[in-house]
Parts: C-alpha cells; sequence; structure tokens
C-alpha cells in the first residue's frame, strides 16, 4: 500500500471504531509512500456517523483509559493524516467537531437520493422497509397501528424485512389480515415497487448501545419516489426533513400514541410526490461527495 500510484486516497471514516486499526494503517502507508515517491498524496474520508465518540466506545474494560487513549490517537490521525472531509449529514459533522474542531471547516453535503421518478398507479397505505428490531422502532409502529385502523379503515400497513421480531410480526398480521401484511424479506426491485405502491414510510428508528441510525437506505428510497416519510430524530436527515414538512418524532418522546398521531398527520395530509421529488439533488449526494473528495481526478 505504501507504494502505490494514487494521489488521493479514501479510506473508511475514522469513527467507524471497529475498523479504525486497519484504516489508519492504510492511510499511514499512503503518506509513506508519498514521502518515498516525492509525492504528495491526500487521504480523504466520507462521513454518516452521527454517535459521538463517547457513546461509540461503549461499556468496554477499562473504559475511562481506552478512551482516553483511543481519542488521544483519534485525534493526532484526524490532524496529521486526514487532509479532507465530506460529511453526510450535518449530525455526523457535529459528532467529528466533539474531537475534532476542524470538522467544521469541511463541508456537508446531504446523502440525499436523486428521484426515480413517482409510480403512474394509486398509491394507498403505509409501508416499514427493515430489519424487523426494536431498534427499528417496528414494533412501537405496530401498536401505534392499531391505533389507526377504524381512523383509516381502507388503509394497509405493510411490513417488510426480517429480523427477531418476525414471528410476532406474523402473530400480529393475523389478528387483522385486511389492515395488516407481512411480507418478509424482499428483493432490491420487489421493495423498491412496494415502497412505490405507498403514501407513507414508517422508520422510527431508536438508539440501541453503541447504535444509532446514520441515514437510513429506507428513507433514501422512499424520498427517491416521492413518499411522505414518519421518522424519529436519530436519522441524520431529520433536519431536512422537518424542514420540508415530513413527520419527525423526537426520540425521547416516541411511544405509540406520539408515532400514531405522526402517521395520522401523514396519511391524511401526505406530501405531494412532485414536491418531495422536486427538493431532492440532480445527482445522489454520496456521488456528488465522491466527486468533491477526488476532485474530479478520476482516482
Amino acid at each position: 500500500m505504501a507504494f502505490h500510484a494514487q494521489s488521493t486516497v479514501e479510506v473508511p471514516e475514522p469513527l467507524w471504531l471497529r475498523e479504525f486499526p486497519r484504516t489508519a494503517v492504510v492511510a499511514l502507508s499512503a503518506k509513506l509512500g508519498g514521502v518515498i515517491r516525492r509525492k504528495q498524496v491526500r487521504v480523504v474520508s466520507y462521513a454518516i456517523e452521527n454517535s459521538e465518540f463517547s457513546e461509540l466506545v461503549g461499556n468496554v474494560p477499562c473504559r475511562r483509559f481506552v478512551r482516553l487513549v483511543l481519542s488521544a490517537f483519534l485525534k493526532l490521525y484526524l490532524r496529521y493524516a486526514v487532509d479532507f472531509v465530506v460529511f453526510g449529514t450535518p449530525g455526523a459533522q457535529r459528532a467529528y467537531a466533539a474531537v475534532w474542531p476542524r470538522a467544521e471547516r469541511y463541508p456537508v453535503i446531504l446523502e440525499l437520493p436523486a428521484s426515480r421518478g413517482g409510480r403512474t398507479r394509486a398509491r394507498q397505505g403505509l409501508v416499514f422497509l427493515g430489519e424487523t428490531s426494536p431498534r427499528k422502532g417496528v414494533d412501537v409502529a405496530m401498536s401505534s397501528w392499531e391505533l389507526l385502523e377504524v381512523e383509516f379503515p381502507d388503509a394497509v400497513f405493510s411490513i417488510a424485512g426480517t429480523g427477531p421480531l418476525d414471528d410476532a410480526i406474523t402473530r400480529w398480521c393475523r389478528a387483522n389480515p385486511g389492515q395488516r401484511r407481512f411480507l418478509g424479506l424482499l428483493r432490491h426491485e420487489e421493495a423498491l415497487e412496494l415502497i412505490g405502491s405507498a403514501l407513507v414510510l414508517v422508520a422510527p428508528s431508536v438508539r440501541e448501545k453503541r447504535w444509532r441510525e446514520q441515514v437510513g437506505l429506507p428513507i433514501s428510497e422512499a424520498l427517491s419516489l416521492g413518499l411522505t416519510v414518519v421518522t424519529t430524530d436519530e436519522t441524520g436527515l431529520a433536519g431536512y426533513l422537518s424542514s420540508r414538512g415530513h413527520q419527525v418524532v423526537r426520540s425521547e418522546m416516541l411511544s405509540p400514541q406520539s408515532l400514531a398521531a405522526a402517521m395520522s398527520a401523514a396519511l391524511a395530509s401526505p406530501l405531494p410526490m412532485s414536491r418531495v421529488s422536486g427538493d431532492l439533488p440532480a445527482i445522489h449526494g454520496r456521488h456528488r461527495s465522491h466527486e468533491v473528495l477526488h476532485g474530479g481526478s478520476g482516482d
């Protein structure tokens, strides 16, 4: 790695702590290779981690000592090895700024999708797509839907994905098959078709230990197809979604009742699909970030 010919090397983001030792080796090897070849090498990263460093360390043995040592090395790495960073969300920039004040100098390019265009057939109902686990909030969403089924008798709540709550979801759907549907794990094309048939995406993720929703692929896919999104402020896109009229519930206030109110508002008055699509960039934010990181060099 130290002798590669690239002038720009993109490495994983530093707050991906599990990979950080390997990332540091790659970055420092690239820098060393540049010194040996007498050629400047830029080390760049794309960052979307929005949990702060202290939360990511978790409850490891000798936590205080580990945190101090890792924090010191992380700060040295960020100061001397990283030349440029693009943040995919404002939350990511804030998380890095807590250990690296220079983070505020670098740009935020929202990880937003480009529009896929709306589906032509009529849309109805809500959809949850993803891991069927408590951290994704599907259990809260199910309880919320129970409060709304009388209010929206013609609407169906479809759940797609797989995880530890599959059996519970199956039993729940059997109690009211006319308004509850569990589709299991879908192929990507099938998932897009499901999203494109719905009015509202429900994605009420909650923090679990060191995990926090960074962006959320279902949110990205839903926006690209013009859906109204109901989510929590855990996603890094919460500020964007709230400012555009989507429903964002504060995580500390999340309950079946608060989520039901957001779902009801979204179903009763969904955002115009053309408006959701019109707010999106011409190209995917991740692709735009890649162009900025590499300066059009093609490395």
